[in-house]
């Protein structure tokens, strides 16, 4: 069951690369393309995942910024890119990108915590693909992969988590020192290299190599539990204080009433009503704001607004979206 007070999605990923052929870098357009054929082709035939075919070169990249402001796909693999391929369930969160960095990136990603469901759903995948043209796979290193920190297991567990007390009490960099030191990475909202926004980080394991799938989950709901108790206690505090009340009920109503808001200000003002609203000091469910969260991106928006929507349309849109939401609330 999902503790909403911190966690908002939990995913996990599978570095994949097929047997006798060369790893990405070395490969060329035309080895790349024949390889998302094969898939496709392979996909026809049998398909018991209900998975989309997408041919990345025909995606825009308004709905490429969808898709990763949703966290389906990395930032790296947008539009208009030849030799690569999406395979995605959007429903079920079911999505492999093909010839990212890796021949296959298998993602699961789920809203309830359940880390060793969402890898059970993987490793069914993963079964289905290697079933298709077998992995690389050494009995020393485990399966083979372009970046050497995904040897191994080749798996990527994360979570992302809501953290407003400790990043305003400045704890941040003391607990991404101390995961570290026992393998968790602390990232920003679009993983490696990206930056957090609205109090939100993702945190993974750093290692696959010499740890099991099981460990390496083990290891994330310690970690998850730990922010929780963390959180929770710095949280009770912090939101009693006059000027962090205040501030908070400001920022709702500005929510509420807004004309224009840029997607930076609207982030950092759901960040507010999210903590309130999990101290029951507003009575709006926290999935509603992260679901909130995510359509007032400016991918998501150009989906409704269309693609030539500027920055004025984007906040005005953005705004009204927001006073729809949380009218009845």
């Amino acid at each position: 069951m999902k503790n909403n007070t911190v966690l908002i999605s939990s995913r996990i990923r599978l570095a994949r690369n097929f047997a006798n052929m060369r790893f990405i870098p070395a490969m060329t357009e035309e080895e790349k393309e024949n390889l998302k054929e094969k898939i496709h082709e392979k996909l026809k035939k049998n398909n018991p995942f209900s998975l989309d075919y997408i041919n990345m070169e025909s995606l825009d990249s308004v709905h490429a910024g969808a898709l990763i402001e949703e966290h389906l796909i990395s930032p790296d693999f947008n539009g208009n890119k030849k030799g690569e391929a999406l395979l995605i369930n959007h429903g079920e969160k079911i999505s492999v990108m093909v010839n990212e960095e890796d021949h296959l990136r298998i993602q699961v990603l789920g809203n309830d915590g359940n880390l060793e469901e969402l890898y059970s759903k993987a490793k069914a995948l993963d079964e289905y693909f290697d079933g298709m043209m077998p992995f690389a796979f050494s009995e020393k290193l485990g399966y083979l992969t372009c970046c050497p920190t995904n040897l191994g297991t080749g798996l990527r567990a994360s979570i992302m988590v809501h953290l407003p007390a400790l990043t305003e009490c400045g704890q941040i960099d003391n607990i991404a020192a101390s995961f570290s030191n026992i393998g968790l990475t602390v990232r920003g909202i679009y993983g490696e290299g990206s930056q957090p926004s609205g109090c939100v980080y993702q945190i993974s394991n750093s290692v696959s190599l010499g740890v099991s799938e099981k460990e390496i989950i083990k290891l994330l709901e310690k970690a998850l539990s730990q922010l929780e108790a963390s959180e929770k206690k710095l949280r009770e505090k912090l939101v009693r204080r006059p000027g962090v009340e205040d501030r908070m009920f400001r920022r709702y109503g500005l929510l509420k009433e807004a004309r224009m808001i840029s997607s930076k200000e609207a982030t950092e003002y759901l960040s507010d009503l999210r903590m309130g609203a999990c101290e029951k000091i507003f009575d709006i469910p926290a999935d509603k704001i992260d679901e909130l969260s995510v359509k007032i991106q400016p991918y998501n928006i150009m989906l409704v607004e269309g693609e030539k929507a500027d920055g004025a349309a984007r906040d005005r849109k953005r705004a009204e979206i927001l006073r729809n939401a949380l009218s009845g609330n």
